[in-house]
């Protein structure tokens, strides 16, 4: 799934309008026909539905919704206008106006307390282009929705959330499910996002697809699955690889042994592990060496015919656990996954070759000489988005 930001989106409807001659209205109307489709999939036509909209696009894409549902059958339908319906501009005022047509009831901000006798909430008060916190009276009106506890669904990005870092700009709704329209937002995917985006529906509003290219990518299921040969008939287990996991100091004999199961997971054949502290009971699955006083020499043996290596799950800061990194980092060519406490022991290192690092943030400042100072929680967030784009 391709991932965008606010700024590439509006571009790409830019260039659907100007070079494809797609009017905004159109893609207006797309929108709301998607995102009813969705709800007539899920609810049925006796639902009462309260549709809340700002006077914006998103705003739009909601009262499109409204007399899409309509014409699909709903009849209880409530369309609340946030502050007032004569602010409404541009492509959501042309849908605006289809409304009478359809006979929906149309409310306005002082009428907010209609929506507690709705049972399906759906969120079109701010889009994509938020950057600010949010204000009155929107700010009130998501905290009166937010504690109705009433089934809600979103459009394009749940109220109040950062489109581009799914930061929650001062308040946000909680959604069960949001409708993202011709392409995923970043902010939707990032993990505190979660809670207030629910089920992540991505719904195509007509936007041709040359339009949609992006270098930013989810990682999902299918995609992974692809990258997976099928296996021969005749195969066992020594026919997928043999990975060697290091870690485990005293008190800690967990990590290591997840990270070898996880790795027969994927799709190994054989995983060894070789810990610091003595595991009374390993998993079955798995063969277990201690590395004790001859330590180097029964590395030595273990790093033959091993096709990758994961080293330091739970290793600890020990002078024993820095010497073992440095020895595996100069004699193990193979593929290598290096991994918590052993960051530690490369950080006086230099010339480490092609390494991945799974960087956690306390252990990864200190190989990066941070200050304190330098560990703002939203500054690491830009920069992370910053690198992801590079």
């Amino acid at each position: 799934m391709n991932l965008y930001t606010n700024e590439e989106m509006r571009a790409i409807d830019r260039d659907a309008m100007a070079r494809y001659g797609i009017a905004g209205a159109v893609l207006m109307d797309n929108a709301g026909k998607a995102v009813a489709h969705l709800i007539a999939e899920h609810y049925s036509s006796d639902t009462v539905v309260g549709i809340v909209c700002g006077k914006g696009n998103n705003g739009g894409d909601g009262i499109a919704t409204a007399y899409h549902l309509s014409s699909m059958g709903f009849k209880k339908i409530i369309v609340v206008v946030l502050p007032h319906k004569d602010e409404i501009r541009g492509d959501a005022l042309f849908h605006f106006e289809k409304l009478d047509a359809h006979k929906i009831s149309i409310k306005t901000h002082d009428d907010i307390h209609v929506l507690k006798d709705c049972q399906l909430i759906v969120d079109a008060i701010l889009g994509t282009g938020l950057r600010e916190e949010v204000r009155e009276p929107f700010r009130a009106v998501i905290h009166f929705i937010n504690a109705l506890q009433k089934q809600v669904i979103s459009i394009d990005v749940p109220s109040g959330l950062s489109s581009d870092t799914g930061e929650v700009l001062g308040t946000c709704i909680r959604a069960h499910a949001t409708v993202t329209l011709a392409g995923a937002k970043v902010g939707c995917v990032l993990h505190q996002a979660a809670p207030y985006v629910g089920h992540l529906h991505l719904k195509d509003i007509g936007v041709p697809p040359t339009l949609l290219k992006s270098n930013k990518k989810l990682l999902e299921k299918k995609y992974v699955q692809s990258l997976i040969p099928m296996r021969a008939i005749d195969a066992h287990k020594g026919s997928f690889g043999h990975v060697l996991s290091i870690g485990s100091a005293p008190g800690m004999p967990g990590a290591i042994q997840m990270s070898a199961l996880a790795a027969l997971r994927i799709g190994c054949g054989i995983s060894t592990i070789a810990h610091l502290a003595q595991i009374d009971r390993p998993a079955l699955e798995l063969i277990s060496y201690k590395l004790g006083f001859l330590w180097k020499r029964k590395l030595k043996k273990l790093l033959k015919e091993k096709q990758a290596l994961a080293l330091g799950p739970g290793f600890g800061v020990s002078w024993k656990a820095k010497k073992i990194v440095h020895y595996i980092l100069k004699n193990f060519q193979g593929p290598l996954v290096v991994d918590a406490d052993a960051l530690n022991g490369i950080s006086e290192m230099k010339n480490m070759g092609d390494i991945i690092h799974f960087l956690q943030q306390r252990k990864t400042s200190r190989i990066m000489y941070c200050s304190n100072e330098d560990k703002d929680v939203e500054q690491q967030e830009r920069t992370t988005f910053q690198l992801q784009q590079t």
